[in-house]
């Protein structure tokens, strides 16, 4: 395994992901009908306000995209990792490819890409409609709302800033409260953990003095909040699934590994290896150093799973949720043995 590095192949593919989901959330920001949004919130017609802002699954086939990229490099990691199949005699016997086309590799793909990009697309409907009401209820006119949702255009750079697009509804809710109390000089906004502190200066002279904040700075302090928060979100996306793809993949490899004969299921050992630091969970600490054979599943938290991040047969997100759980295996070829490591 000299010739690749698994902490590098996660890490770009979590970059790539991340900007992916950055440039999908830009793309439906900037092709926004302004015009179109402002009559719809006018009437009152949500529906109608989603529809001009473009959003649906269609928008985020860059992060699809990036799923199916993630599960094709593990699986080709995982066949390099398996390599040349030795015969009884020594001699090369078989030389494992990883097959995308399998019908159980386009399922994965097909149920997890769709799965994930329904997720986000429902969340942002929800989001939406619910920033919605909180604006009617806070009297701010349909040109603000709309605004408020896609961003304000930079001058400078002639793209759009901030907005709610792309955040989750509680970020969204998160942002709204901070400029609240950012126009009351409510501290509460000094324990915001992604607050931009370049501003904290200005805010506690501000709470000093008694001197409100103008608009203008108050505006700058919430894109960046806004900016940050969305990144956030990003990264989190794409540490997730990007890191369950890359898993999926090398599992699946494996799998066909032992599907084309040349591996017998007994000469393959499986072992959990939980990070075992004070973020791991109590249930993964309890997994460490499980053994299984062949294919099949860990048993972890009372769920079964095939490796770590593994919702296929049951478990529930806060057994998968940003695991770094490693999954190890072993294959007897007899003269020797072939140590896989496994994404974490």
């Amino acid at each position: 395994m000299d010739d690749f590095n698994l902490s590098d192949i996660a890490e770009g593919q979590e970059r790539a992901f991340s900007e992916a989901f950055s440039e999908a959330i830009s793309n439906i920001k900037e092709g926004a009908r302004i015009k179109e949004i402002i009559e719809r919130i006018d009437a009152g017609d949500v529906e109608g306000v989603l529809l001009a802002l473009g959003l649906s699954e269609a928008s985020f086939g860059l992060v699809e995209g990036e799923i199916q990229s993630a599960y094709r490099k593990g699986g080709h990691t995982g066949a390099k990792q398996v390599g040349r199949i030795p015969g009884q005699d020594g001699a090369i016997t078989f030389v494992l490819s990883f097959n995308v086309g399998h019908p159980r590799a386009e399922q994965w793909l097909r149920e997890n890409s769709s799965r994930l990009i329904t997720e986000v697309t429902t969340d942002q409907k929800t989001m939406v409609r619910e920033r919605l009401s909180a604006g009617v209820s806070a009297g701010r006119n349909p040109r603000q709302s709309a605004l408020d949702l896609v961003g304000r255009v930079n001058r400078v750079t002639g793209r759009r800033e901030g907005g709610f697009i792309g955040m989750t509804s509680r970020q969204a809710e998160w942002t709204a409260n901070a400029r609240a109390e950012i126009e009351s000089l409510d501290e509460s906004y000094l324990d915001r953990q992604l607050r931009d502190r370049r501003f904290d200066r200005l805010f506690r002279r501000s709470v000093r003095t008694g001197e409100p904040i103008k608009k203008e700075q108050i505006d700058r302090m919430i894109v960046a909040l806004q900016r940050r928060t969305l990144k956030y979100r990003g990264d989190t996306i794409a540490r997730n699934e990007s890191i369950n793809a890359l898993r999926a993949g090398q599992h699946e490899a494996l799998v066909q590994a032992l599907e084309a004969g040349s591996v017998p299921e007994s000469d393959i050992s499986r072992a959990w290896d939980a990070t075992g630091d004070s973020r791991t969970r109590q249930t993964h600490m309890q997994a460490e150093g499980q053994r299984v054979v062949g294919n099949q599943p860990f048993m972890v938290g009372g769920y079964p799973m095939r490796y770590p991040g593994d919702s296929s047969m049951g478990a529930p997100a806060r057994e998968t949720l940003l695991c770094r759980c490693i999954e190890r295996t072993e294959i007897d070829f007899g003269a020797r043995v072939a140590r896989i490591e496994g994404f974490g």
